[in-house]
């Protein structure tokens, strides 16, 4: 099973654009997503992330809010991890000693304490997690 970094839900949102990645789009188009799961702190960043837009630029911020709501949402909605006092307790002591950020400490530890493979691109923020990693942009059997 698979927790999905933010940059992964949010590449998601591009899987049709003729700029996607080849590599990424043969890792969708095979994966079950039922197998897939989010952290709340992913949809924090994209809920953060969507409301910057909104200000800067209300008709993208709009799109992004549909595809939120009507996309993600729903998909993920009985697959979304919560935190919980072991997580907490185990993103500090990912935290503390590596400089990696809050967010991505909270990601990482939700992956250890379900046991689950973390999908992202950017491997080199999490290798020092002792998670099993993940890189659908890049060439590999999975």
């Amino acid at each position: 099973m698979y927790l999905l970094d933010t940059n992964i839900v949010s590449q998601i949102r591009k899987i049709h654009h003729p700029h996607c990645s080849i590599t990424f789009k043969q890792w969708f188009e095979c994966v079950d997503l039922n197998l897939c799961y989010l952290s709340v702190i992913t949809m924090f960043e994209i809920e953060q992330g969507i409301l910057r837009k909104e200000r800067t630029d209300p008709i993208q911020g709009k799109l992004l809010r549909d595809w939120f709501e009507q996309k993600i949402q729903p998909e993920f909605n009985d697959r979304i991890l919560n935190l919980n006092p072991v997580i907490a307790l185990k993103t500090a002591q990912l935290h503390v000693p590596n400089p990696a950020s809050l967010t991505d400490s909270f990601i990482g530890a939700t992956a250890l304490q379900h046991n689950l493979t973390l999908i992202t691109r950017n491997i080199k923020d999490f290798q020092s997690f002792g998670i099993k990693l993940f890189n659908p942009f890049e060439e590999s059997t999975h």
